[in-house]
């Protein structure tokens, strides 16, 4: 039996769901819809059987947490936490006055949760592990944690835990001549597949961790 991952989506200032639905098209899973204005959060709800409320993309406590967002290089990353509860961990991680920038929260998709709130990773003199600045910084879910790029395109970064650490992963080494280049762009599909590009280049690269496309044994027998 082959175990499918499909890619989740959040959909800001979502309307009635013509953006998700070009995404559950192509074979993604939908998980949330968000925007202020009831009769769109209704709509996209019917639409796509959820049971999301009314919420601001600024859902954050005050001017000074808004002040903290980051303005360049964004990544918005939504990745299965709790699949029997359906609890997806979100982060945000970008860039700001020339540092790097986290928050992140826990949301779960039922009619009973409590809104959770978002987490500001601060700057802390006892964490050595933090994300360097990166210019041009691309962030994707992989293999359980978070995989970075940016900068002069030369390391992997790594964090195990919704971006708190990070550490140089020499598992995912660059294409030759890729080290150097000014900026790029990174993805990955259902299969765990890597895509990587030069930004103004028609060739992409491809990757993925031997053991992420092993197929998974059944654990009980079946007819």
């Amino acid at each position: 039996m082959k175990k499918i991952n499909r890619l989740t989506v959040i959909d800001f200032f979502c309307g009635a769901g013509g953006f998700s639905e070009g995404f559950r098209r192509a074979g993604y899973d939908v998980i949330m819809g968000i925007d202020n204005w009831q009769p769109a959060i209704t709509t996209h709800n019917f639409n796509h059987g959820l049971n999301d409320n009314v919420k601001s993309v600024l859902d954050f406590e005050n001017i000074e947490e808004i002040n903290k967002l980051p303005d360049t290089d964004i990544n918005f990353i939504c990745q299965e936490y709790n699949k029997a509860r359906s609890i997806y961990s979100i982060v945000l991680v970008g860039n700001k006055n020339n540092k790097t920038v986290v928050w992140s929260k826990a949301e779960e998709n039922n009619n009973s949760a409590n809104a959770q709130p978002w987490t500001f990773y601060t700057e802390d003199e006892n964490n050595r592990k933090t994300l360097p600045y990166l210019s041009g910084l691309q962030v994707i879910a992989y293999d359980g944690g978070l995989l970075a790029i940016g900068g002069n395109m030369s390391k992997f970064y790594y964090s195990p835990d919704n971006g708190l650490t990070w550490t140089v992963d020499s598992n995912y080494p660059f294409p030759e001549g890729f080290s150097g280049s000014s900026s790029a762009a990174m993805g990955r599909n259902d299969k765990n597949i890597i895509f990587l590009t030069k930004t103004g280049s028609a060739q992409v690269y491809t990757a993925r961790r031997a053991r992420l496309g092993w197929e998974i044994s059944p654990k009980v027998f079946t007819e």
